[in-house]
């Protein structure tokens, strides 16, 4: 027999025990949204034959739920972190994509970030949305039942609440009510109370009181050494009525608007009255006004200070005949 295999007696006691395709388990579990990526933690190994070629296909199924194929045999070290197709995903792969998708990552970058193609992301989370529906579906009698319990024994606690405050502090159990138990909910909630009518405005009195204190901060504006820049927005804050002035309102308020249509700057006309400010400080104590000083002191953009050079010019000439 040894004669006829071509051995000796040495070399038939060195023979090692066959390993199979893919070798002696346990084997990595190649799920990359496991805890344990890489790690030979698969023991389940299932060899079928590929119909085409006849070669073995490894079946390897990891306790997350993550069962991949790879045609064999294995020839190499690397081959066993090779995936030839996977045939479950399972839950720890699809609490994964949730996951990321909750935390605002796209499915491309998700899909990237797990090695698996934006199709299948995609196709993962919309089984894990309809899961969902079937639990809310099978639990949502149940949650009825115990939310009408919950509720009644709220309002015995507080009988002066009406439907707004339990709103605000039953927030869960009254919307789930009053949107999957319509009947029940409006049958046994508080009457709704009639609102208490506001007195109409005196709109023509709020405007003339807007007009008065607009123009005084407008003054007080203008006298801030450090200069800002006179917005609708900027009045309206100080004022504490910036939605009058800004939204729906404004059309009511005729020489309130007026006026602020008269002293608001554009972005221009706030860096050509910065650099008047500057020019002015510079004529008070006798330096010699060069533009470029200015342009730096203001730190007004080069290309938007040339706009701004021929009134500055223009001022500063004015100033120097009136002296």
């Amino acid at each position: 027999m040894l004669y006829f295999l071509d051995q000796d007696i040495e070399s038939f006691l060195e023979i090692e025990p066959d390993q199979g395709a893919f070798g002696l388990g346990p084997w990595p579990c190649l799920n990359k949204a496991a805890t344990h990526y890489q790690q030979d933690v698969v023991n389940k190994l299932v060899i079928k034959r590929d119909y085409t070629s006849t070669n073995p296909v490894g079946e390897f199924s990891c306790s997350c739920g993550f069962i991949y194929a790879r045609k064999g045999p294995d020839k190499t070290f690397k081959d066993k972190y090779r995936i030839s197709y996977i045939e479950k995903y399972g839950d720890t792969w699809r609490t994964r994509v949730q996951e990321l998708h909750k935390s605002g990552l796209s499915i491309y970058r998700i899909s990237k970030d797990l090695e698996a193609s934006p199709t299948t992301v995609g196709r993962q989370l919309k089984y894990c949305e309809n899961s969902k529906e079937n639990i809310t579906t099978v639990n949502k009698e149940a949650l009825i039942e115990k939310y009408r319990i919950e509720l009644l024994m709220s309002m015995k606690r507080f009988p002066n609440y009406g439907r707004s405050e339990l709103l605000e502090k039953f927030k869960k159990i009254y919307r789930f009510l009053s949107e999957n138990d319509k009947e029940w909910f409006n049958s046994n909630m508080p009457n709704k109370r009639k609102k208490v009518q506001v007195g109409t405005v005196d709109w023509t009195k709020r405007d003339q009181e807007y007009y008065e204190k607009i123009k005084v901060l407008y003054k007080e504006l203008l006298e801030l050494d450090k200069p800002v820049r006179i917005t609708r927005s900027a009045i309206g804050k100080r004022l504490n009525i910036l939605e009058r002035i800004e939204k729906r309102h404004v059309f009511k308020l005729p020489y309130t608007n007026q006026l602020l249509s008269e002293i608001i700057e554009s972005v221009q006309d706030f860096q050509i009255r910065r650099c008047l400010k500057v020019i002015d400080e510079f004529l008070e104590d006798g330096e010699p006004v060069i533009l470029w000083r200015v342009q730096k002191k203001c730190a007004v953009q080069l290309h938007d200070f040339k706009k701004i050079i021929p009134k500055l010019e223009e001022y500063l000439s004015r100033e120097k005949e009136r002296n």
